[in-house]
């Protein structure tokens, strides 16, 4: 519409997929002065690009909220590094290429690395939260629930002299958050004063610690990037599964399992039934928990098949239900405490190989893993210990551990983890831990050594262009992939013999991954002289031998033929559109992922489906019709409706004359009138008792499911009342009982309807 618009800005995700947000070209200027917070970058100027387009974006991040935090509420305090030296597998660069090698290396840590401690004072109504992710100008830090105010008075801090940093607060009653450089972006261009005097008065909260979606958060998903990292034998698999399996089975024939797995609103909740239902799937929700008698329907079991068959699909992903969550990360927080007084010596305060995590029982080895997740080297096994001065100093919740890092390697055995809101999958799972404790000590942390170059860079368009364009060039993806085919390569040379020396080649080029998959993570924010696309190739390159089928050609030569691939990958691919038996040969492995496709293809529910399945209309109560009460007049015509309804759907989608796009706005706006015809429709309880009959027969089969669902989506009044008034009790799960267990985890059996009081 003639207006010019400019390149404003890219956040380092946006760029790692080639999008940059873009602007009107009137509103640039000040909207850059803006954001840069008074850095008066010229035109030409040279400049650290990389670094300042990411940190440029940072207030560009959607908030759930905002905080107040006035400039004299906040202590400046100095970073602290761990600096420490370890036997580790050490990926480094040489001449623009990777080499890995087992060597004893030194490792620097930032203990504190995007994170600050917020008083309890300045969360208000997230108050019963352990941390909020906040953002500002060139600012982005993860900041911690403390008790800081309690701190200084049982240190007997009363006078901000005393404070071991700096600070715009007259009294130490001001200090409300300690924060370090590596939070303050703006650092890295201008000064702590000029910060303070651009900041913006409002922080934005872009999250907060939350629990996982299954079964209230006690349980988490595992994936297959964990799971073939561990060296699991199929009877340890199959041990591994079977809570998953008979749970399938429940679901087959429990539907109270079926209501608990949902987690639709408890039966209470909707009591009313007067909000329109969004999809099938609401529909069901809600009429599983109106009576009993619709779990013999045909409509239901054809809900149940296709949620079994999403559950099967999910275990073959390798998203296997565990005890635990996603905890985010705080690192050695009592020595920040400490850092801000100037008590801290360097001393760690929980100890090397310990944790705080009040999820779990205490005295426990736990498992945790990050994301991406590369190799067994990868996986931690810290012990989960009681802290009574973190508990008095934090009000945390149980998705956050406490960890530390000093003169640990963890940061780099969790894949270049820090703790600007970075997150663990934390179980406890005992066959988990029992595999990963078979080789914990014999493969060492891969571990980077590679160092991003000083970029000259100029501050014009042509530079900027030239930078998005090769970060936009991302290799994560493959480099995952190829980790986990070079996995089941290394667990199947062990299942067949191979001793640690026969195979630490090859497990020193699946750390060198790791390492590549942290690069292609950073490179948003920093250059390397590396190009992953080169190393990647000389790894497949290196490996395709062992890989690769050969066929003679006619002169009997070897031919290259197809690649062969870890079976697992045949489900994988399928979902992703890759999938290519003519390329690649989909093979079983000894590896963990093909063991728990086999297991769970061979799976079978007993006792299966009866043929017998009531009709709809049985959900409703027959006692209520009344032959003279039926209007058949108003049956023909929501008949009518509906049949113009789907022959002038079909008409639309079998037209070649319109975009898909268009057809689908089309059909859309047509459902919306049926919709809105037949909310119209005042419909007695005996109309349509016989109106539900009638789609039992053959003529309105195609009907069935469109009436159904519009009747919901439109929330009419006339289906609403016939629901309620056929309900009965139904069976319902509660928390904390013995009647049943699901993944170890006790529920009691109660009858509930919708009518009840309680």
């Amino acid at each position: 519409d003639g207006i010019k618009f400019c390149r404003m800005k890219r956040s380092a995700g946006s760029a790692r997929v080639g999008k940059c947000l873009f602007i009107n070209e009137l509103l640039w200027k000040p909207l850059l002065k803006f954001s840069s917070g008074g850095i008066d970058i010229k035109p030409g100027q040279e400049v650290d690009l990389a670094a300042y387009e990411s940190y440029l974006s940072l207030p560009s991040s959607s908030i759930i909220d905002t905080i107040p935090i006035r400039p004299e509420n906040i202590l400046f305090i100095d970073d602290y590094d761990s600096i420490f030296c370890e036997d580790v597998i050490e990926t480094h660069d040489k001449d623009g290429c990777l080499k890995t090698t087992e060597n004893n290396c030194e490792i620097t840590n930032s203990i504190w690395d995007g994170q600050s401690l917020l008083d309890v004072s300045l969360f208000g109504k997230y108050a019963k939260y352990g941390m909020l992710l906040l953002r500002n100008l060139m600012f982005k830090s993860c900041c911690f629930n403390c008790n800081i105010q309690k701190w200084f008075q049982d240190n007997h801090i009363t006078d901000i002299s005393q404070l071991n940093g700096k600070t715009r607060a007259a009294k130490i009653e001001d200090i409300k958050l300690i924060t370090t450089p590596s939070s303050i972006k703006y650092l890295r261009f201008g000064t702590w004063d000029h910060w303070l005097d651009h900041l913006y008065p409002n922080f934005g909260i872009v999250k907060h610690d939350k629990k996982t979606h299954f079964f209230g958060g006690r349980l988490v998903q595992t994936h297959y990037q964990l799971l073939n990292t561990l060296q699991m034998t199929m009877e340890d698999t199959k041990e591994f599964l079977q809570p998953s399996l008979e749970f399938a089975q429940m679901l087959r024939d429990k539907p109270e399992v079926v209501r608990a797995y949902i987690k639709y609103p408890d039966v209470e909740e909707i009591n009313t039934l007067n909000h329109p239902m969004h999809n099938k799937n609401d529909v069901v929700y809600s009429l599983m928990c109106i009576n009993d008698r619709f779990t013999s329907t045909k409509y239901y079991q054809e809900f149940l098949v296709d949620l079994l068959r999403a559950y099967y699909k999910n275990l073959k992903n390798g998203h296997v239900y565990v005890n635990g969550n996603y905890s985010t990360l705080l690192g050695n927080p009592v020595e920040m405490l400490q850092q801000a007084i100037g008590t801290f010596n360097g001393t760690s305060q929980t100890g090397t190989g310990n944790i705080h995590s009040t999820r779990f029982a205490y005295g426990k080895s736990l498992l945790a893993c990050r994301s991406p997740h590369v190799t067994i080297g990868n996986i931690w096994l810290p012990h989960n210990t009681e802290n009574k001065i973190i508990d008095r100093y934090f009000n945390l919740t149980d998705e956050i551990v406490c960890i530390n890092s000093i003169n640990e390697n963890v940061l780099q055995r969790l894949s270049g983890a820090d703790f600007d809101s970075d997150t663990v999958l934390l179980t406890d799972n005992e066959i988990l831990i029992r595999a990963a404790k078979k080789n914990y000590r014999l493969f060492k942390t891969p571990t980077s050594s590679v160092s991003a170059r000083k970029v000259k860079r100029y501050y014009t368009p042509t530079e900027q262009a030239d930078l998005d364009i090769k970060i936009s060039i991302n290799k994560i993806g493959e480099i995952v992939n190829l980790s986990q085919e070079l996995n089941s390569l290394l667990w199947d040379r062990m299942y067949h013999g191979a001793e640690y020396q026969d195979v630490k080649e090859l497990y020193y080029d699946i750390c060198q991954l790791d390492v590549m998959s942290g690069i292609e993570i950073d490179k948003a924010k920093k250059e390397f002289d590396i190009e992953n696309a080169k190393e990647l190739d000389k790894l497949r390159q290196k490996y395709d031998p062992f890989i690769r089928e050969y066929e003679e050609d006619e002169n009997g030569e070897a031919v290259k033929g197809r690649k062969k691939v870890p079976h697992f990958f045949s489900h994988i691919s399928r979902q992703k559109g890759y999938y290519s038996p003519d390329k690649k040969h989909y093979q079983k492995y000894h590896t963990t992922m093909d063991y728990l496709q086999t297991i769970v293809n061979g799976f079978r529910i007993k006792n299966p489906y009866k043929k017998d399945w009531l009709p709809f209309v049985t959900i409703l109560d027959n006692t209520k019709f009344r032959t003279t009460s039926v209007n058949r007049q108003q049956i023909d015509r929501i008949y009518s409706r509906l049949y113009l309804y789907h022959a002038e759907r079909k008409s639309i989608y079998s037209s070649g004359l319109n975009s898909k796009e268009d057809r689908i706005q089309k059909a859309t706006l047509l459902k919306e009138q049926l919709i809105e015809d037949i909310n119209c429709e005042t419909i007695g309880f005996s109309t349509l008792y016989r109106l539900l009959s009638s789609l039992e027969d053959k003529e309105h089969s195609q009907l069935k499911h469109t009436l159904l669902e519009v009747l919901f989506l439109c929330g009419n009044d006339s289906f609403k009342k016939a629901i309620h008034q056929s309900a009965s009790e139904i069976i319902q799960l509660e928390a904390f009982g013995s009647d049943i267990y699901l993944f170890n985890i006790g529920y009691k059996l109660t009858k509930k309807s919708i009518h009840s009081e309680t």
